[in-house]
């Protein structure tokens, strides 16, 4: 029987897992905007066809997040919705195309925090998942085989 906080983790794991890489998407296509390897009418095709999906599903992990009782993670991913919610509401989410080379600069930027909170998210909840599952899944027999495991492979990875 999966518990609701090892359906929190995993659900979020793989929604973190779409955000960071859609991030780093828009971050190395705006790259190529600035190195003249792609127009700029092709690049806001690329990254406004998405946006609505990004955050809907930034919202939904949100959610999910703090109905789940995840406080600090979930109030990491409350600061970044509400940061997505700005850009929204002050029309600073989609990328114009006839602006496209003015605006690389600070969209850009924006990309750059939200990737950061997202890399440390994707840590965290990767971590949380691991923790949840040995604690949830394994007996008490796996879970002690499990701790001596990493603790040979932590001592190990110090020994050179």
């Amino acid at each position: 029987k999966m518990s609701w906080t090892l359906f929190v983790f995993l659900l979020s794991s793989i929604l973190q897992t779409g955000l960071l890489g859609r991030t780093m998407y828009g971050l190395l296509s705006i790259a190529d905007l600035e190195q003249d390897f792609i127009n700029p009418y092709d690049l806001s095709k690329k990254l406004n066809s998405f946006v609505m999906v990004e955050y809907g599903a930034q919202l939904l992990m949100t959610v999910v997040l703090v109905l789940g009782g995840r406080w600090f993670i979930g109030l990491v991913q409350v600061g970044l919705s509400a940061y997505m919610v700005w850009l929204y509401v002050n029309k600073k989410y989609l990328l114009d195309a006839t602006d496209a080379f003015k605006e690389a600069k600070s969209h850009k930027n924006r990309r750059t925090i939200i990737f950061g909170v997202h890399a440390f998210s994707m840590i965290f909840l990767v971590y949380m998942l691991i923790h949840t599952f040995v604690h949830t899944v394994l007996s008490s027999g796996a879970r002690e085989t499990a701790k001596q495991l990493f603790k040979e492979a932590a001592t190990s990875v110090h020994g050179f």
